[in-house]
């Protein structure tokens, strides 16, 4: 028997045009109660992230302005804000530049430095951890709570994130 490599990779499935952003709406418009993130004792459904992110996203146009393709600094551990927070940066037409806790200094100095970081976010256990290495730093425990759906229009080639490696 003759082996075709072409047959082995027709699919029938669609391929959506819609970007990331798109795709989280329509599951939060589908699927509202729904978990979405469990970190330890912390469960957080699709409308609760949606909600956590929007007041990001909102925070990062009105409060502090930031245009299309900004580029946003994350200082997390691994946990549920995190996620709300990149979600935002996303929603607000941002990049997110995330970095290791555990780099040195200069390592997270440089990053946020080359990738033009207007901002930093992060959460109120690493505030000191970070307060010298950067001159924007943003505790989002303490930001605002419109939580509407930002306007702004999304292409799926807008750019999402920047990341390093070592």
């Amino acid at each position: 028997q003759e082996f075709n490599a072409h047959q082995l990779n027709e699919s029938s499935i669609k391929i959506s045009n819609k970007g990331v952003i798109d795709l989280f709406y329509e599951t939060v418009d589908e699927n509202p109660n729904a978990v979405a993130l469990v970190n330890n004792h912390q469960v957080l459904t699709y409308q609760e992230l949606d909600k956590r992110s929007n007041q990001i996203a909102n925070y990062l146009i009105s409060e502090v302005g930031l245009k299309k393709e900004s580029t946003v600094g994350i200082f997390y551990s691994k946990n549920c804000e995190m996620i709300a927070a990149i979600l935002g940066i996303m929603k607000a037409g941002c990049v997110y530049v995330p970095v290791d806790s555990n780099n040195p200094e200069s390592r997270i100095k440089f990053l946020y430095e080359d990738s033009k970081c207007s901002l930093v976010f992060t959460e109120e256990q690493l505030l000191q951890n970070i307060k010298n290495l950067h001159p924007k730093i943003i505790n989002s425990a303490l930001i605002g709570n419109n939580s509407v759906r930002p306007k702004v229009n999304y292409s799926q080639n807008d750019l999402a994130y920047i990341m390093y490696t070592s």
